[in-house]
């Protein structure tokens, strides 16, 4: 599993991107993906919308809006795990995390 960090506004309506290219044996491609927002227990995370979501040969793209706001004076504010589940035309199957932290800015 690979995971990557972010920031965002619960206001902003952003994109985010997973390259798959680097996990994928050669002539393998990507024929599904998910994206699942969650809270650090793993139960869904109803702040959080996913509003689009779409995928290339090597890639994924999710947009995303909401978020609950965290604590500005701690160190990571709300953390947000999205999990991006792919299947590939080889039949593997993988996962991706996107940690937001959400600040009011």
């Amino acid at each position: 599993m690979t995971i990557w960090y972010d920031v965002k506004d619960p206001s902003a309506v952003l994109d985010y991107e997973g390259d798959w290219a680097p996990f994928l044996v050669p002539g393998d491609t990507i024929t599904a993906s998910t994206w699942t927002p969650t809270l650090p227990g793993g139960e869904l995370d109803h702040s959080i919308t996913v509003q689009s979501a779409s995928f290339a040969p090597t890639n994924t793209t999710v947009w995303l809006t909401g978020g609950a706001v965290g604590d500005p004076m701690q160190i990571f504010g709300a953390m947000h795990a999205i999990v991006n589940h792919i299947t590939t035309s080889q039949g593997r199957q993988d996962n991706q995390t996107l940690y937001l932290d959400i600040f009011q800015k």
